[in-house]
């Protein structure tokens, strides 16, 4: 029983070598691949960076109700919601001649 068990142990060694040993090959042609297609263009497309427009040059004036608003600015977005929610609130609770209501 020895020498049967043995010559597993031998056979699960040896193909776990060389599945080992393939995909290190593989691994080396992939990244010999990459390397050979690379452009001087792939630095730019990898860029994550925004342009925003400067509100301070000419014709790019904006009113004070529309000013950007950013998503940490929780709770003026909030104020504004409420705001105008008071205001379509306070319309739709005049009466009136017709049946439409503002949403």
């Amino acid at each position: 029983m020895t020498s049967e068990n043995s010559k597993l142990i031998m056979t699960a060694v040896g193909a776990a070598v060389a599945g080992a040993a393939a995909a290190l090959t593989v691994s080396h042609l992939v990244q010999q691949s990459r390397a050979n297609t690379k452009t001087d263009n792939d630095d730019y497309d990898r860029r994550t960076s925004m342009i925003f427009e400067d509100p301070t040059s000419e014709g790019l004036q904006r009113s004070s109700s529309s000013n950007v608003i950013f998503p940490h600015n929780h709770e003026e977005k909030m104020r504004r919601l409420v705001a105008a929610r008071a205001v379509i609130e306070e319309d739709n609770s005049m009466p009136r001649n017709s049946v439409t209501v503002r949403v």
